[in-house]
């Protein structure tokens, strides 16, 4: 059985060349496939193989040598390999913001409040909550959550020029949203120190999915992007219709591309 494995974590790295270079050995000898990125300030890493193969790189080294928590390793059954090769990447940053270089990384943690994807569907028809996608436009032009506020994005880290389209909801709870949930934990102290009351969506869409995609009724519309060969996944976490656009590399379906049509 294939399975994938997603999962990014903020703690100090103070060899994180060491760190990669130990996780990318251990994957590439036994066969997994993704990426493996790696800084200072954490881990974000997305890897597919058999089922105990996943569980071998789990248990010698996320559980035994972090003190990353179990909980947030996302496993996704695969029916086909959503990566075709291994790479490692050593970055300054997990997901490029260019604008919290100031923050500090406890203090970036410990500040803003996470929304459960169970509390999610009782706030969407609460007027004084927004829900703000901090995904780039080729994602959610593919799908998004109901009534969201999708910003004009290419690159993330072009959120503080963007931050003119928020001013008319001060007074309101921006409830983020992306794949995963890494950029939001970038994005709420940009917006907190702005004077945006802001809350992120715990474990982003995915996880929203995993416990609530296969509903009938749910607050998703479309497909979810994601950054592997699937290109995009349904609610149900299967994959989705789109394919790569032979000449942007951007989500295409039925012979229509997101971005050059």
């Amino acid at each position: 059985m294939l399975e994938l494995l997603n999962f990014y974590s903020f703690f100090i790295i103070n060899e994180p060349k060491k760190l990669a270079q130990e996780w990318y050995n251990c994957a590439k000898n036994i066969d997994l496939l993704g990426t493996i990125l790696v800084a200072p300030e954490g881990v974000n890493l997305s890897l597919c193989g058999k089922k105990e193969n996943i569980e071998k790189f789990i248990k010698e080294h996320i559980i035994t040598k972090t003190a990353i928590d179990p909980a947030i390793l996302r496993r996704t059954k695969l029916k086909q390999k959503s990566h075709r090769k291994l790479k490692l990447k050593l970055k300054t940053e997990i997901v490029t913001s260019r604008f919290d270089k100031s923050q500090k990384l406890k203090k970036r943690n410990a500040n803003h409040t996470y929304i459960k994807p169970d509390h999610l569907d009782a706030l969407a028809d609460d007027k004084d909550v927004l829900f703000v996608d901090l995904r780039n436009d080729y994602e959610f032009a593919l799908g998004t959550f109901k009534n969201a506020l999708c910003l004009p994005m290419n690159e993330f880290h072009d959120l503080p020029k963007l931050l003119d389209n928020l001013q008319e909801y001060k007074d309101k709870k921006l409830v983020t949203f992306c794949t995963g949930g890494v950029r939001c934990e970038k994005a709420i102290p940009l917006l907190e120190k702005q004077g945006f009351k802001a809350y992120q969506l715990h474990g982003g869409i995915l996880h929203y999915l995993e416990k609530y995609g296969q509903r009938e009724k749910n607050l998703w519309e479309g497909e979810c992007f994601v950054f592997d060969d699937r290109v995009s996944v349904n609610t149900k976490l299967e994959q989705g219709s789109y394919e790569w656009c032979e000449l942007c590399g951007q989500p295409s379906r039925s012979g229509c591309c997101v971005v050059c049509g």
